[in-house]
C-alpha cells in the first residue's frame, strides 16, 4: 500500500484533527469526513439511550477521538462502531466474527429476486441453508426478503465458530425487537446451528432446501500472509482467519486449489441437501474461473447453468464489462457491474422430480438396484402388451382366417369369431385375479412373479401349436391359460414395485409397468408389420404368436434374482429379512435413520390395522375393505379408476387398431399395420415423458383431470368425422379424415400421460398394508372385466353404432369428460407420500387411534375397579 503524502495530512488537519487521525485507514479525506460524521452519530445515539449523568461537551469530543484513534490504527468501522446496516437490517458486529461487505448484501437482495423468479413452485414454502454463517446476515437478509414472499420460510444458518453462532442468534433476537424481522413461528422459522462442514455425521442432520448459499473462507495462506497487494493489513490485522483462510487440517481435495477447498466440500454437501439453486461468493474472477471448473466436475452440477455475478449484480453492465465469459468452450452469463474484487457464482440445478420427499430422503435410496428390480418385475406388463398389440394384427391377417376356417364367413360371423378368440384370454384374466390375491399373500410377491412367467408360457405354446394346426379349440385354450398368467402379472407386478419402491419415485416407477406395457403393444405391432413384409404361410401367424414368450421367460428368470418385498416380510413378522432387504435395495446402512424410519412406519401401520380389525381371514378383510369408511372409499376409487380406464377406450384401440385405421379410410392390411407401429412408437415415447418429468412432480390427481378432459374432446371429434364426412371405401382419405387419425395419434399421447400409468400408480399406493393384495386384485379384475366386455363387444359397436361406428367415438369421449370430473371431486393426491400415509390421509388411521386410545381407557378403567374391590 502506497505512503500518503504529508501535504495529505495537512490538508485533513485543516478540516479536523480527527479527520487527519482517520486518514491512515480512510486513504483520502472525503472518506475519512464521512467516517467521522458517522462516529460522531454513533457516540450521540449512544449517548442518548444512556440513562447515567450526561456527558459534557468535552467529554462526547474525547470518546469521539478515542473511536477515531481505534479506527486509525486500522480497526474495521464496523468493529469500532459495533453494528453494520445491511438492507433492512442492523446487524452488530464484535471482533473475532467477519464484518458484512457491501457486495455480500447486494448478492443476498439478488439472490432474494431471484429466488422469487426462478422458483415460483416454492412459494409454499422455501428452504435456506446459509453455511459459514458468520454474524448470520446472509441468513438474516433473505428470511427477511422471503418472509414477505413465500407462505413458510425456513432458513438454517451454520457455522463452526461459536461466537460467530452465538451473535448470529443476537442478531435476529435484536431485529425482531426492532420489527424489521417476523418474529420466528410455525410457518417461518430460523434457527442457527454450530456444525463442522467437514463432519458427514452434522451434515447428514441438516434439513434439505431449496437454496444453499455460503460465504465461506476463501484466501490463501500466501495472501494472508503477505497481502500481496490483495488483503488490507488492517483486515489481516483484525479480522478472525478462521473465517477467511482454509485451515491446515482441512482435507485435500484432488485436483483443488487448497484455497478452494470448501467449495469443494459444500458440492459434496449439496449431493445431501439437494438444492434447487446454490450462491458462493468468491474472491476474484480467477477463483470464480477454478470453481465454475469445481462446479462443472461434480457429479450433482455438472449439467447444470453458472451465473457469474459481479459486485453489484442487480446493475447494468458498462460498455467496456463482457456480459459472457468463454469457460472450456461453454458460454457463462455474466451478470452486474463492479471492478471484479469480489465475485459470485450462482449455479442452477432443475431436477426431473419434485416433490418435498425427494429433497427429505438420502440420494442413496434411489440408486441401481430399484430400478433393476422394476424393470425386472415389469415384464409382467409386458405380457398384457404384446398380447394386445399381436391378436389384432393376427387376426386381421387372411392367412390366420383360412387357417382357422372362416375366411369365406360374414362380416358379423368374422367380428363374433375375433371377439370370442379376444376375449378369451381375459376370462383367463379374471380366474386369476379371484385366486391370486391369496397365493401372494401365502407364498409371498416373488415366486408369484416367477410361476406367473411359467404359465404364461405353456400358454403361449398351446397358441402357437393352435395356430400350427389349425385346431380353434387349442387356441381358446392356450390364450386361456395364458390369461391366468397375464391377469396375475396385472396385479402381481404394480402390487411388488410399489412396495419395493422409494416414496418420492414410487410413481415413476410403477408407472414402468404401464411403459412395459406399451412397449410390448408397439414391439408387437412391428413383429406383425415385419412379419407381413418377410414371413409366408403358417410362420407369417404362428411366429407373432410365439414370440409373445420372450417377455414371460425374462419375466421368471429376472424374479430369480430379485428379492422379496420388504412390506410382505414385514406382513409376516420377518423383521431382520425387511431389513435386510432394504439395506441391499436403499443402499444404507441398517442403522441410518432413513432404513429405520420405513421399519417404523410399516411397523406402526401393522399395529394400527390389527388392532382394527385383528387377524387376517377373508371374510375379515372383505370386512375391513367395506365397512371401514376410508377402506371402502379407496376401493370404490380403485373400482372407478379401472372402469373408467377401459371405457375411456384404450384397448378398444389396442386390439383392433388394424380395423380401426381402415374404417377411418386407410386401405390394406400392410398400410393399416404400419399406421398401428406409428402408434405404438407414439405410446412408447408418451409413457416415457411421463414416468420422466410428470408422475411425481404434477403429480397424479391433475395428470387424470387434464387427460380425461382432452381425451373426451380428441374422441369427439373422430366421432364428428364418422357423422359428418365418413371414408368411402375405394376413395382418397379425405382432409377431416386425416384430422381424425391424427386424432388418434394424439389420443394415444395424451393417455399415456395421465390414465394410462396413474390409474395403476393409484390403485398400487392407496390401499393399506393388510388389504393392498386384494385391493390392487380388485382393480386388477375390474380392469379385465371390462376390457372382456370392449374386447367382446367393440367390433359388434362398429356395424350397430353408426357408419363404421362413429357412435363409438362419442360413447368414450362421454367417459373421458365423466370420469375427469369423478377425480376432480374424488381424488386427492398421493405423490411424495409413502404408502404408510395414505391410511392418514383417508382416516383410517385416526379411526386405529381412537380405537386403541379407548382400548386404552377401558383397561385403566378395568385395572381401576380391581383396585377398589380389594
Amino acid at each position: 500500500m502506497p505512503r500518503l503524502a504529508p501535504s495529505l495530512f495537512r490538508r485533513a488537519a485543516a478540516v479536523s484533527p480527527h479527520v487527519r487521525t482517520l486518514l491512515p485507514a480512510c486513504r483520502d479525506i472525503q472518506s475519512a469526513a464521512n467516517e467521522l460524521r458517522w462516529i460522531r452519530a454513533h457516540v450521540q445515539e449512544t449517548l442518548a439511550l444512556h440513562r447515567g449523568p450526561k456527558l459534557s461537551g468535552e467529554g462526547k469530543e474525547a470518546r469521539v477521538a478515542r473511536l477515531c484513534a481505534k479506527r486509525g490504527r486500522g480497526v474495521p468501522l464496523q468493529y469500532v462502531l459495533g453494528s453494520q446496516p445491511f438492507g433492512r437490517l442492523d446487524i452488530r458486529c464484535r471482533p473475532g466474527v467477519l464484518v458484512p461487505r457491501a457486495e455480500t448484501e447486494a448478492y443476498v437482495m439478488h439472490l432474494a429476486d431471484v429466488v422469487k423468479a426462478s422458483l415460483p413452485e416454492m412459494r409454499d414454502q422455501v428452504r435456506v441453508v446459509d453455511f459459514c454463517t458468520g454474524t448470520g446476515c446472509i441468513a438474516l437478509g433473505l428470511y427477511e426478503g422471503l418472509a414477505r414472499w413465500a407462505e413458510a420460510v425456513d432458513v438454517t444458518g451454520v457455522d463452526v465458530s461459536e461466537a460467530a453462532v452465538d451473535l448470529s442468534r443476537e442478531n435476529l433476537r435484536r431485529n425482531v425487537d426492532a420489527g424489521v424481522l417476523s418474529p420466528p413461528s410455525e410457518e417461518r422459522s430460523i434457527t442457527f446451528r454450530r456444525e463442522d462442514v467437514f463432519d458427514d455425521a452434522a451434515m447428514r442432520t441438516i434439513p434439505p432446501c431449496d437454496v444453499l448459499v455460503s460465504n465461506p473462507p476463501y484466501i490463501s495462506r500466501d495472501v494472508w500472509t503477505y497481502g500481496q497487494g490483495q488483503m488490507g493489513y488492517s483486515v489481516r490485522k483484525y479480522e478472525p482467519k478462521l473465517a477467511l483462510v482454509p485451515g491446515d487440517s482441512t482435507p485435500v481435495y484432488e485436483g483443488c486449489d487448497h484455497a478452494d477447498v470448501f467449495y469443494a466440500r459444500l458440492l459434496d454437501v449439496a449431493r445431501w441437501l439437494r438444492p434447487n439453486i446454490l450462491l458462493f461468493e468468491v474472491g476474484d474472477l480467477e477463483q470464480a474461473l477454478r470453481v465454475v471448473r469445481l462446479v462443472k466436475r461434480h457429479e450433482l452440477t455438472g449439467q447444470a447453468g453458472c451465473e457469474l455475478w459481479r459486485d453489484w449484480p442487480d446493475l447494468t453492465p458498462q460498455e467496456d464489462e463482457a456480459q459472457r465469459l468463454e469457460v472450456d468452450g461453454e458460454d457463462l452469463v455474466v451478470k452486474g457491474s463492479g471492478n471484479g474484487t469480489t465475485m459470485g457464482i450462482a449455479t442452477f440445478l432443475q431436477r426431473v422430480v419434485k416433490n418435498d420427499a425427494m429433497k427429505e430422503d438420502p440420494p442413496e435410496v434411489y440408486g441401481w438396484r430399484v430400478v433393476a428390480l422394476t424393470c425386472a418385475s415389469c415384464f409382467g406388463g409386458m405380457l398384457f402388451g404384446w398380447d394386445s398389440g399381436a391378436i389384432g394384427g393376427v387376426l386381421a391377417m387372411e392367412e390366420t382366417q383360412k387357417q382357422f376356417g372362416y375366411f369365406e364367413a360374414s362380416v358379423a360371423e368374422k367380428s363374433t369369431q375375433d371377439q370370442n378368440i379376444v376375449s378369451t384370454l381375459q376370462c383367463g384374466c379374471l380366474l386369476a385375479c379371484l385366486v391370486t390375491p391369496y397365493l401372494t399373500d401365502k407364498y409371498g410377491r416373488r415366486w408369484s412373479l416367477i410361476t406367473t412367467g411359467v404359465i404364461t408360457i405353456i400358454g403361449v405354446i398351446l397358441q402357437a401349436a393352435s395356430a400350427e394346426h389349425g385346431t380353434l379349440a387349442l387356441m381358446f385354450v392356450g390364450r386361456f391359460v395364458a390369461g391366468l398368467g397375464v391377469g396375475a402379472a396385472s396385479m402381481l407386478t404394480p402390487l411388488y414395485v410399489s412396495e419395493c419402491a422409494p416414496r418420492a419415485i414410487r410413481g415413476g416407477l410403477t408407472a414402468f409397468y404401464q411403459l412395459f406395457i406399451v412397449t410390448g403393444t408397439m414391439l408387437s405391432f412391428w413383429i406383425n408389420y415385419g412379419s407381413l413384409l418377410h414371413l409366408s404361410g403358417k410362420a407369417l401367424y404362428a411366429v407373432p404368436l410365439a414370440l409373445q414368450a420372450i417377455p414371460a421367460v425374462f419375466l421368471s428368470t429376472g424374479m430369480l434374482l430379485c428379492p422379496e418385498s420388504p412390506r410382505w416380510c414385514a406382513k409376516q413378522d420377518h423383521w431382520e429379512k425387511t431389513r435386510a432387504i432394504l439395506v441391499h435395495l436403499r443402499g444404507l446402512p441398517g442403522d441410518h435413520p432413513y432404513i429405520q424410519g420405513e421399519l417404523d412406519e410399516m411397523s406402526e401401520q401393522l399395529e394400527a390395522e390389527r388392532r382394527l380389525v385383528g387377524d387376517a381371514t377373508a371374510v375379515t378383510l372383505l370386512k375391513e375393505m367395506w365397512l371401514i369408511p376410508g377402506n371402502r372409499k379407496r376401493a370404490v376409487i380403485s373400482f372407478f379408476l379401472m372402469m373408467g380406464q377401459q371405457m375411456i377406450g384404450v384397448n378398444a384401440v389396442n386390439y383392433y387398431a388394424p380395423q380401426i385405421f381402415k374404417n377411418l379410410g386407410m386401405s390394406g392390411t400392410e398400410t393399416s399395420l404400419f399406421a398401428t407401429g406409428i402408434y405404438g412408437v407414439l405410446k412408447v415415447v408418451a409413457c416415457a415423458c411421463f414416468l420422466t418429468f410428470v408422475a411425481d412432480s404434477l403429480g397424479r390427481r391433475w395428470s387424470l383431470i387434464w387427460t380425461g378432459f382432452a381425451l373426451g374432446l380428441v374422441m369427439f371429434i373422430v366421432g364428428i368425422y364418422g357423422c359428418v364426412s365418413p371414408p368411402v371405401e375405394g376413395q382418397p382419405i379425405p382432409p377431416f379424415g386425416y384430422v381424425a387419425i391424427t386424432c388418434i395419434y394424439i389420443w394415444t399421447v395424451v393417455f399415456q400421460l395421465g390414465w394410462g400409468p396413474c390409474c395403476w400408480i393409484l390403485v398400487s399406493e392407496i390401499p393399506t398394508a393388510r388389504l393392498r393384495a386384494m385391493n390392487v386384485a380388485l382393480a386388477a379384475l375390474t380392469q379385465w372385466l371390462f376390457n372382456f366386455i370392449i374386447a367382446r363387444t367393440v367390433l359388434t359397436m362398429q356395424l350397430t353404432m353408426g357408419y363404421k361406428g362413429y357412435g363409438m367415438f362419442f360413447m368414450f369421449g362421454g367417459f373421458g369428460f365423466a370420469m375427469a370430473l369423478f377425480v376432480y371431486f374424488f381424488i386427492p393426491e398421493t405423490k411424495g407420500l409413502s404408502l404408510e400415509k395414505m391410511d392418514e390421509l383417508f382416516g383410517v388411521t385416526q379411526m386405529a387411534k381412537d380405537m386403541g386410545d379407548e382400548s386404552n381407557r377401558r383397561v385403566g378403567s378395568v385395572h381401576e375397579q380391581t383396585a377398589e374391590k380389594r
